[in-house]
């Protein structure tokens, strides 16, 4: 569907890629169940790639794959874990040192979370407007999205921030109670983000 394969070569016997792609689908199911099975690590992406290159590499010839379409999934199997992993250790960083490796914590939580709600909440925004409403018929431009989400962001921040400071923690307690209670401040973000983080790989 993504252009892995060239269609055009199967335009003499469609039967061909009917059952090509029915092969597909089994090899992959199959690969998938031993795996999960087995408590390997499986992804169903790349076993259904892999699963479309080889039916076609074997049923057609190798110049039946678009060799470059191919490349570039492989590439963003490599370069989006790398990406995600130097953002999230500096969001991580950022939050032990802000926040964790202070006097006080709680204050500090007080303080920046609302930062962390604002970037989530733009974030989570921008990928719902732009790849979402698409789904229902409105295709806003970047432009109109950014706008969108930095105002969800903003609200999303002022309501927290409101929310935050209403929240009443012993200052006396030892510290290791205030790492928790912090923790419970961001526990918010992640449920929010994971709720966005299942919508985006469903969708």
């Amino acid at each position: 569907r993504k252009g892995i394969i060239d269609a055009s070569y199967f335009v003499d016997t469609p039967e061909l890629l009917v059952f090509g792609m029915i092969s597909a689908l089994f090899a992959a199911a199959t690969w998938l169940l031993i795996a999960s099975a087995l408590g390997w690590p499986v992804s169903t992406t790349h076993s259904i790639v892999g699963a479309i290159v080889g039916f076609a590499a074997v049923g057609v010839g190798v110049d039946a794959v678009v060799w470059g379409k191919v490349g570039g999934i492989v590439g963003s199997w490599i370069v989006t874990p790398l990406i995600s992993g130097i953002i999230a250790f500096i969001i991580f960083n950022s939050a032990q040192k802000l926040i964790f490796d202070t006097d006080k914590p709680l204050q500090q939580a007080k303080r920046w979370v609302p930062m962390y709600m604002f970037l989530a909440g733009f974030v989570l925004s921008l990928v719902t407007i732009m790849k979402g409403l698409k789904h229902i018929g409105l295709h806003p431009t970047f432009a109109e999205g950014f706008t969108y989400s930095i105002g969800i962001a903003l609200l999303v921040a002022i309501i927290g921030k409101i929310f935050i400071g209403r929240l009443q923690f012993d200052e006396s307690a030892a510290k290791s109670t205030h790492y928790a209670n912090v923790e419970k401040v961001f526990a918010v973000l992640m449920i929010v983000t994971a709720c966005c983080m299942a919508f985006a790989h469903g969708s």
